[in-house]
């Protein structure tokens, strides 16, 4: 039986479940609508005013993915990235799709960059299935590297404060250490 058709049955034959039902799609829809209706101050002309132009590389294997932000992180954090590139719209898997990020980097502190140049958050994306593959191939037709729009959300997370402790390990394997390095 067709899961349409089994939802169909349950909740014809069963009406206390359509509670279970609609409950969970309406928390889950208003999460989407409420990303999408998100506002971020737009600083940049895009095909979105929530994007920007960021440079993503093929660098071993690896994206790498350097997106301008006046934003504020720290290290351990991470950030939502949508590809809002018009020549992703023909891959409406990927064109849109949000995924989860560790920042690879920290904000330059030092002062030496001036207050109206915004910063470079850096992501070290390790190439897999989905949304990776596909625009590591598009790097790889373009010689490399190329320029897209993007879209960030966050950072999110609390970055942890190790100045407390003497001695620190860190674990890490594949592209998990920027989250380690960031630090």
């Amino acid at each position: 039986m067709a899961t349409s058709q089994l939802e169909s049955v349950l909740l014809a034959d069963v009406p206390a479940l359509a509670t279970w039902v609609y409950v969970p799609v309406g928390f889950w829809v208003h999460e989407r609508v409420s990303r999408a209706l998100k506002k971020n101050p737009p600083s940049f002309k895009s095909p979105s005013p929530l994007a920007v132009r960021a440079h993503a590389s093929l660098v071993n294997g690896a994206i790498l993915l350097r997106v301008p932000s006046r934003k504020h992180w720290g290290a351990g954090q991470h950030a939502y990235i949508s590809i809002m590139d018009p020549s992703f719209m023909s891959t409406p898997h990927i064109f849109v799709q949000q995924h989860p990020f560790s920042i690879g980097n920290l904000p330059c502190l030092s002062g030496a960059q001036p207050m109206d140049t915004p910063a470079e958050m850096v992501f070290i994306i390790k190439v897999r299935d989905g949304l990776t593959k596909t625009v590591a191939e598009k790097l790889e037709s373009s010689g490399g590297d190329t320029d897209l729009w993007v879209r960030v959300e966050g950072p999110y997370g609390t970055p942890v404060d190790t100045t407390e402790y003497q001695d620190v390990v860190l674990i890490a394997g594949g592209s998990g250490i920027t989250h380690c390095a960031s630090g």
